[in-house]
């Protein structure tokens, strides 16, 4: 009979990044973040179009609105993480765009409008590379402070072995072009 060897659970991906927001809870406000990643090819991976040359986008995110799950029993189970993750499944040499964008706010009830001032909300970024072993490779604090706010996180150039040789934080809109409207 085999056992399960504990802690050896192995990610089949190269590298990973995540959008992290809300994380003491403690806000009357109620945000969904978008993660959007373009590859050195040109392709944008999004709530939309999750999948994508090698990348995908695994958990979309919109905020408290998801966290509670209620079971066939009645009970509640909840997930309070305000989190959003990328993969990338391979290399593909170059440069890559890492960009939020700050799509719905609400509190109580209340939707905000494009454009809607509001207070500053930190959204933690990681880049990780998961293989050969765990390495975070940047880390990066943005301030979101306005509905519908597109901004750039960080840009990095991986190399053909898949070493990340560069990071940046060149703006570039990946927004514009992409049929964004009418969802999450």
């Amino acid at each position: 009979k085999k056992h399960a060897e504990e802690g050896n659970v192995k990610k089949k991906a190269e590298y990973q990044i995540t959008a992290e927001w809300n994380k003491d809870r403690k806000a009357d406000i109620d945000c969904d973040v978008d993660l959007w990643v373009r590859n050195p090819k040109g392709q944008i991976v999004f709530w939309r179009s999750k999948e994508n040359s090698l990348m995908n986008i695994e958990r979309d995110d919109v905020g408290k609105r998801n966290d509670n799950i209620v079971m066939a029993s009645g009970e509640t189970i909840e997930n309070p993480e305000d989190k959003e993750y990328w993969y990338l499944r391979g290399i593909i040499p170059g440069e890559y765009t890492v960009n939020l964008h700050l799509y719905a706010c609400l509190r109580a009830a209340e939707f905000f409008s494009i454009g809607h001032p509001i207070a500053p909300l930190p959204v933690e970024v990681k880049l990780i590379k998961l293989n050969p072993s765990m390495r975070i490779e940047q880390v990066e604090t943005v301030m979101m402070t306005e509905l519908w706010q597109e901004q750039t996180v960080m840009n990095f150039t991986l190399s053909p072995s898949g070493e990340v040789t560069n990071i940046t934080h060149i703006p570039m809109k990946l927004i514009n072009g992409t049929n964004s409207t009418g969802g999450q």
